[in-house]
């Protein structure tokens, strides 16, 4: 890490919730309030439930043998709306409605906004 990495992760994540409100405010407009009303509480104090996740997936090279290779495994994301701040890297993948797995390519500086777990 670098000397002044919670500086700058305290930063990123109130820069993130920013983003979060404004989000939420394009969404409220369009159901007019109700959105913004039922989770205003949650996020208007510092001390909200906010999460900030700073996850990095190395590339995965030369692998004979994928039973000792640990990767984080299908998931499901929770919450209103989680931000993934892309690179150029990719290796994200959805899951349509049909159930398949395709790429998310990259768009390297783009935020991928996922609406969390509706199913």
């Amino acid at each position: 890490m670098f000397p002044d990495s919670k500086k700058f992760v305290l930063n990123f994540f109130d820069s993130s919730v920013n983003l979060c409100r404004r989000f939420l405010v394009v969404i409220a407009l369009s159901l007019e309030d109700f959105f913004l009303k039922r989770h205003q509480e949650f996020i208007k104090y510092k001390e909200n439930a906010s999460t900030l996740r700073l996850l990095y997936y190395p590339p995965v090279t030369n692998v004979t043998d994928l039973t000792t290779t640990f990767r984080w495994g299908e998931h499901s994301d929770f919450g209103t709306v989680t931000f993934l701040f892309q690179d150029n890297v990719g290796g994200l993948e959805v899951k349509t409605k049909s159930r398949e797995w395709i790429s998310a390519t990259p768009l390297e500086g783009a935020i991928l906004v996922n609406v969390g777990d509706l199913e």
